[in-house]
């Protein structure tokens, strides 16, 4: 399963809040489908489960994937992770 766990974003050009304690489960060997209008975050929500942040952004929360925890500080830089797999290993 993939968690992201109380995701705060905002972009750095007006520190305001897109995301705001954000909170989805992705269950595992399940097929799961984002939509939504332009703007409201589909590539942005990717990035942040990449761990790709630009610089200025503010993104904190966690994120664990199949019980491996990796924790954001408010920078929006991967702060820890319990094991040394990157979280991007994750991601496809």
């Amino acid at each position: 399963a993939l968690e992201l766990k109380n995701i705060n974003f905002s972009f750095a050009a007006d520190q305001k809040s897109f995301f705001k304690d954000l909170s989805i489960v992705f269950q595992s060997n399940k097929v799961h489908f984002i939509r939504g209008k332009n703007g409201v975050g589909k590539s942005t929500l990717f990035r942040i489960l990449q761990g790709q942040t630009l610089r200025g952004e503010q993104l904190s929360g966690s994120i664990d994937v199949c019980g491996q925890k990796y924790l954001f500080s408010n920078t929006g830089q991967i702060k820890s992770y319990e094991n040394s797999c990157p979280l991007s290993a994750h991601i496809r």
